[in-house]
């Protein structure tokens, strides 16, 4: 499954074969909190990330690099947040 964090959750949609998701930022850091195994990613310029991003968290900055950086296996979470400076 793969979740967007948003402020307001919303129904989960299909998206090319995967459930999307949306979890809110306590959920997140409820998943955190008690050590979930998901993945984390942050989806945006470099200079955002190196400013500050959450802990554990996999830049990337575009989706070609997506199969290079994310692991193949299904059954794990991916989260995807942007957080931006700029």
């Amino acid at each position: 499954m793969i979740s967007e964090v948003n402020r307001e959750p919303e129904a989960g949609r299909e998206h090319k074969g995967a459930a999307i998701g949306t979890i809110t930022r306590e959920e997140l850091k409820a998943k955190m909190d008690r050590g979930d195994e998901f993945i984390l990613v942050e989806k945006g310029p470099e200079s955002s990330y190196r400013r500050a991003h959450l802990p554990g968290a996999i830049l990337l900055r575009s989706t070609r690099k997506a199969p290079e950086l994310l692991p193949y296996n299904r059954s794990v979470e991916i989260i995807v947040y942007c957080l931006n400076f700029n």
